[in-house]
């Protein structure tokens, strides 16, 4: 790996940046998990979700939307349902759709 990335400092920067970026993003779970309210993180973390897939609706399971969120999975449950009464999202199985981006990012900000 030295090598390589000592033949090609172009590579090396964008290896770097990676991992920059991704250092980020963990700083930024975490300062979630310590400051923020369940419906902020739920709300950040759909919104992600979203950003990822590059699409406003993506499938996901309880569990694994609770452990992105740091939240237990009923914790989920309930603010996925008071979103869906919200009309901020709208969910069949493990398919959520966001309806209103704008108010969750309200939410997350």
């Amino acid at each position: 790996v030295d090598e390589i990335l000592g033949k090609n400092p172009g590579l090396a920067m964008q290896f770097i940046h990676l991992l920059a970026s991704g250092l980020h993003n963990k700083e930024e779970q975490l300062v979630e998990l310590a400051y923020h309210s369940v419906r902020k993180r739920l709300a950040t973390t759909l919104l992600r979700m979203a950003e990822i897939n590059q699409e406003n609706h993506f499938k996901i399971s309880r569990d694994d939307l609770a452990a992105m969120a740091g939240m237990a999975t009923e914790t989920v449950s309930r603010t996925l349902s008071d979103f869906k009464d919200e009309k901020l999202i709208e969910k069949k199985g493990s398919e959520i759709q966001l309806l209103d981006e704008g108010k969750l990012r309200k939410m997350k900000n």
